[in-house]
């Protein structure tokens, strides 16, 4: 509820958006029916991918192997996974979906995960040897943070004045933001709201 899934369909958009011809494609993917203990996160995507995009299950052959498309895109670093939802992997696999991710990040390979912290934290303090967490390798942590105030007006309002006609048209919405403990206040200061 705190957006996680919201934010990263804006970061597919984006990455959409911006992305140039024959670099990696980003796809998003939930993590929900993927069980580490029984299949390696490579062999998920593909039977995922597969499902999801029917076009990818097509032969692709090259002078060494073949294959299936998706397994393709996967290797020849084309496709950017952005895994949704760590903490929906049961509580007791999450090490070794760790470990399982930080076996498929070979060089060359990008990857977005979201998890909410706490589970997060709790996967890496009940893995490895005391001391020696299991952490994903070369990852950098984002935490989304409560909105401010002003950020919220400047999203909902985004260049008109106070006084003009789209200021006035929200201004009700505003002296709630601003009220202690406004129902409205409250719902607002969260990203995916």
């Amino acid at each position: 509820g705190s957006g996680k899934t919201v934010q990263l369909i804006r970061l597919l958009l984006d990455l959409h958006r911006e992305r140039r011809h024959g670099t990696a494609v980003p796809v998003l993917v939930p993590l929900a029916s993927w069980d580490p203990s029984e299949t390696s996160l490579k062999a998920w995507l593909i039977s995922r991918l597969t499902l999801d995009y029917p076009t990818l299950k097509a032969p692709w052959e090259t002078s060494t192997r073949t294959c299936n498309r998706a397994e393709a895109l996967l290797d020849q670093h084309l496709l950017l996974i952005i895994l949704d939802g760590l903490d929906e992997v049961p509580a007791h696999v999450r090490t070794t979906a760790i470990s399982k991710i930080n076996q498929f990040l070979s060089p060359g390979t990008g990857l977005v995960l979201s998890c909410r912290t706490k589970e997060y934290r709790d996967a890496l303090s009940s893995s490895g040897s005391p001391g020696r967490p299991v952490k994903l390798t070369g990852a950098a942590g984002i935490t989304l943070r409560p909105l401010s105030d002003n950020a919220i007006r400047h999203y909902l309002l985004g260049d008109a004045e106070m006084g003009s006609a789209p200021g006035l048209r929200w201004s009700p919405v505003l002296r709630e933001l601003s009220a202690a403990g406004s129902p409205v206040g409250r719902l607002l200061l969260r990203p995916l709201a």
